[in-house]
């Protein structure tokens, strides 16, 4: 048997198929690996990226839609209750908070809350405002946790770290949304 070499592209014989035949399918592949290319180039792809700003890395990378909601749980440092936000996913990007809840006022807690209690014993605010990031410090005593989905998530590993995170929305064209998701740790892609 003989040994071919060279590139499948520099030939126009394939066995069994007519040189005509074998320039029309290279063409349509190109045609549509160009389609592809443009379409994945066109759309665009939010993340919600939750980062730690001290190690460096991302924590939680996930494809969000507009409208969609998350809960940041911390217990505060003064107080030692619990508090609550929720937030929205903007649609061009960026979050809204939607309202924060805790059990009493405290030190950084927002005033213009409900004066009364809720029937669960929560003070609510109801926010609007429009962030393009949410940054938190924490320490150990913060706990500080993140359900969306259905799912929850420490966002402080051990006892004693402290740190500051990062919550943002992320707007990418679904060709650089892939290379994230293939090559989550690059640094290029970040």
């Amino acid at each position: 048997m003989e040994k071919r070499r060279g590139s499948p592209f520099g030939s126009t014989t394939i066995e069994g198929l007519s040189p005509n035949r074998v320039r029309k399918t290279r063409f349509l592949f190109l045609i549509v690996l160009f389609a592809v290319s443009l379409y994945g180039g066109l759309v665009t792809v939010y993340t919600l990226e939750v980062k730690n700003q001290k190690k460096g890395e991302i924590i939680l990378r996930e494809r969000v839609s507009p409208g969609e909601e998350f809960l940041f749980r911390y217990t505060h440092s003064v107080e030692k209750t619990p508090v609550e936000g929720i937030f929205a996913v903007e649609k061009e990007g960026g979050l809204r908070m939607v309202e924060t809840r805790f059990p009493s006022h405290g030190a950084g807690l927002p005033l213009s809350a409900e004066r009364e209690p809720s029937q669960e014993g929560w003070f609510v605010y109801r926010g609007g405002d429009r962030l393009e990031e949410l940054t938190f410090l924490f320490s150990s005593l913060n706990h500080p946790l993140l359900r969306f989905r259905h799912r929850e998530m420490s966002l402080s590993e051990q006892d004693g770290e402290e740190g500051m995170l990062t919550f943002s929305v992320k707007a990418d064209c679904l060709v650089v949304y892939l290379l994230k998701k293939l090559f989550p740790t690059s640094r290029w892609l970040l």
